[in-house]
């Protein structure tokens, strides 16, 4: 499985395998590293800032349509 696949996926039905597993730690210790997550909890409002910061020319329909995604994922997994 590729990470491409996982993001196309409803996260519910994949079958995950090592690699999927491994990409989540890297995601994880990532997250922690930049402080948008402390343990398993994600602050939704920093990885909105850190995306908006990271876009080189921020585009706006963009930026709504990752925000949209961000609060999508965050209801359905009660990250905050």
């Amino acid at each position: 499985m590729h990470f491409d696949q996982i993001v196309l996926d409803n996260l519910q039905t994949v079958d995950f395998d090592e690699q999927a597993l491994r990409i989540g730690c890297f995601l994880t210790c990532l997250s922690q590293k930049s402080e948008i997550m402390y343990g398993a909890s994600m602050n939704v409002e920093k990885l909105k800032l850190f995306v908006r910061s990271k876009a080189k020319e921020p585009n706006p329909d963009m930026i709504a349509i990752v925000y949209q995604t961000l609060d999508m994922c965050n209801d359905r997994g009660n990250v905050d």
